[in-house]
């Protein structure tokens, strides 16, 4: 918890101070979430070569998000921790109610569905992983996590992907497993 804070506390001075990366920030934290819902729907649009394999990846990734929210809520229960802008260590860039900060649920979420949609759509995972990433920064930036909560949810969002089924890394080759 001390680095936490120590890493949340080095970035949090620059919050403020340039409004171009606050805006970015900002929608990131408050669109991320959508816009990795768009794209994951996008692979229902018909037509093409793979609809059936675009298809299953949807159905899979529905698997993925259910396990993301099932392991978040477990271990939020297990290791309940406030927000950083209700322990006073972090303001808060955007309007958030105080429940509970470790894991981050959008991180586990945004990852568990880039590593599975990356499998039969590799461009469009590795958009989604780079809007994941953009994601989790923004929760810290925005003062809604601590960076161990974004970094907690990543892990999940991994271990879900590969509970849901065979998983084509990003950057490897080749047909899923």
């Amino acid at each position: 918890m001390r680095l936490d804070r120590a890493l949340l506390r080095s970035l949090h001075p620059v919050v403020g101070r340039w409004k171009p990366l606050d805006a970015l920030m900002l929608a990131a934290a408050r669109w991320g979430p959508s816009l990795e819902i768009a794209l994951w729907l996008s692979l229902l649009l018909p037509g093409g070569p793979g609809w059936r394999c675009r298809f299953r990846t949807w159905l899979r990734t529905g698997l993925a998000l259910c396990l993301a929210t099932g392991l978040v809520l477990a271990l939020r229960r297990l290791a309940p921790r406030p927000r950083p802008f209700v322990a006073g260590d972090a303001r808060a860039l955007l309007a958030r109610e105080p429940g509970p900060s470790l894991p981050s649920r959008h991180t586990a979420s945004a990852v568990a569905m880039a590593l599975v949609v990356h499998s039969a759509a590799p461009r469009r995972g590795r958009l989604m992983a780079a809007a994941a990433a953009l994601l989790g920064l923004s929760r810290v930036y925005c003062g809604l996590h601590y960076p161990s909560d974004v970094l907690a949810g990543a892990a999940l969002g991994l271990a879900a992907a590969w509970l849901s089924g065979p998983v084509r890394w990003l950057g490897g080759s080749g047909r899923p497993g």
